[in-house]
């Protein structure tokens, strides 16, 4: 039996886009995708714990296929950044209705609203960048900046959901037996954040960077090459 990479991703274009690329390169294993149709406070759920949160999924993913720890090779946690890490003072009251991402502040109807939520995803994934394993199995957490359109398709703008359909459809159907074409793509300068694991951490957490096009998920693929 091929041991499992499990890789939990925010929303279904996530699992659309990368599915058939770790499938591909990652041929050795089963690739399953975990989807969690929203951010980290889901996860975290009402006692704010996000290791907890993050057990919680893989075991209820064990009991569901009657797999043991010992049967997965790795947890792979991608995010969107969504821009929170940025000071506290770059998130700015906003004349239009929504939230406006630009790349160097945040204009928002209700700044304070913004800057609680930013506050506390970077806590959580403070602590998930600390966290190398869950019960046993190894764990590390990657970043698309600000989201997924941003990084693979340069969108910096809000996209509609249709629109993220097509998006996802179009780059699995470019890349999905295109690996090596894929592997260029991500290792690119253009976006790759080429400092190893925790250095490309510590630079998206900087000023204003986790609001510009940035990725550090070639990791993955240099860490388990």
């Amino acid at each position: 039996m091929k041991k499992i990479l499990l890789v939990i991703v925010e929303g279904e274009t996530d699992m659309i886009s990368l599915e058939g690329v770790f499938e591909n390169i990652f041929s050795n294993s089963t690739v399953e995708f975990e989807i969690i149709r929203g951010d980290l406070q889901l996860i975290a759920g009402s006692d704010k714990n996000i290791v907890q949160g993050i057990r919680n999924m893989v075991e209820s993913f064990m009991k569901l296929y009657y797999l043991q720890k010992e049967n997965i090779l790795r947890i792979v946690h991608i995010i969107d950044t969504d821009g929170a890490f940025i000071p506290a003072e770059k998130v700015e009251r906003g004349s239009q209705g929504h939230v406006k991402y630009l790349s160097n502040r945040i204009l928002a109807p209700n700044p304070e609203q913004i800057v609680r939520r930013n506050a506390s995803k970077t806590e959580f994934v403070k602590t998930l960048v600390k966290t190398e394993d869950i019960e046993g199995i190894p764990y590390g957490i990657y970043y698309f900046s600000r989201n997924l359109e941003h990084v693979l398709h340069n969108r910096d703008d809000i996209v509609q959901n249709r629109t993220k359909c097509r998006l996802a459809y179009d780059f699995s159907d470019r890349y999905s037996r295109d690996p090596e074409g894929f592997l260029t793509f991500i290792r690119n300068e253009s976006v790759a954040v080429n400092q190893g694991y925790i250095g490309s951490w510590a630079f998206i957490f900087s000023r204003c960077n986790s609001l510009k096009r940035y990725s550090n998920l070639h990791v993955v693929f240099e860490d388990m090459s």
